[in-house]
């Protein structure tokens, strides 16, 4: 028997987390919270576009920052910052924040904005990560530049995508995508055959997407569909692809894993065409 909006209590659902942790977290909880609950999403702006094909009202806030991982000190100082007195709600969920009920739901992953369907192109969707203050392994190097043209020379159109403060455009190699409204920037990854970059939230989005990624760099391998962890972070076991997918040693998977190693272009082009062929062969 479905329950009536009207019958149902309100929740204030908040976030101020990293983006690939809220991947992982918000829409799965929001997936399953949202037959029971009268939910107000209160979420960066901008992130609107993955909800909306959820039964959710979603309210952006005005924080910047995100937070690194899971911190309740770092949560509490933020959601001090907002005026909470503007919503009516019956249960609380910010996360971090010092009042926030923990509700214990099983979490079910879902395919961001299964609305949004497209078909398949020749196209992929480049994250040149470029955090000024970040580990270096984690953004894009010029050398990498080799590998953009090597998918134009197979006939690959490139589209890049992310923050405008926080990624590189290339315009010699592509259609700068940055900033776009996040409907726009799923389509972009779901029309794509591939999603290409260092490690970072955008990785995940495409995973989430159904679209394959290849990374490097603190390339956490929870995303791998074989490793610990990768129920959260990959849990529709899609095509996950790296420098080493060829040659995956333990020396290797190290460097994989560290977030200061920057693989050179010659390390890093087995990996991609090896993940072009085996994409190509679907």
């Amino acid at each position: 028997m479905m329950i009536d909006k009207m019958d149902k209590q309100k929740l204030l659902y908040g976030w101020c987390g990293e983006f690939g942790w809220e991947i992982i977290t918000v829409i799965p909880e929001i997936n399953v919270l949202q037959n029971d609950y009268d939910i107000t999403l209160y979420g960066f702006h901008g992130t609107e576009g993955m909800y909306s094909d959820m039964n959710v009202t979603f309210v952006p806030h005005n924080l910047d920052q995100r937070g690194s991982g899971y911190g309740r000190n770092y949560g509490k100082t933020q959601w001090e910052q907002l005026d909470l007195s503007q919503f009516q709600y019956d249960v609380l969920r910010l996360h971090y924040h010092p009042d926030t009920k923990k509700i214990k739901v099983k979490k079910i992953p879902k395919i961001i904005r299964e609305d949004i369907n497209p078909q398949r192109k020749r196209k992929v969707t480049v994250h040149a990560r470029m955090f000024s203050n970040s580990k270096t392994g984690r953004n894009w190097h010029e050398n990498y530049n080799g590998a953009l043209k090597y998918l134009i020379d197979n006939g690959f159109e490139i589209v890049f995508i992310g923050h405008p403060q926080c990624s590189e455009f290339l315009p010699q190699f592509g259609k700068d995508c940055r900033g776009l409204d996040m409907s726009e920037t799923i389509m972009h990854i779901k029309e794509s055959t591939l999603t290409l970059g260092p490690s970072s939230g955008p990785m995940v989005l495409s995973l989430w997407c159904a679209t394959p990624v290849f990374t490097w760099s603190c390339g956490d391998t929870r995303m791998f569909h074989t490793d610990r962890g990768s129920d959260l972070w990959n849990p529709f076991k899609i095509k996950h692809f790296h420098p080493w997918s060829t040659n995956e040693t333990k020396a290797n998977i190290k460097l994989y894993r560290s977030a200061a190693y920057k693989p050179l272009l010659k390390e890093m082009m087995p990996g991609l065409e090896f993940a072009i062929s085996q994409l190509e062969a679907i």
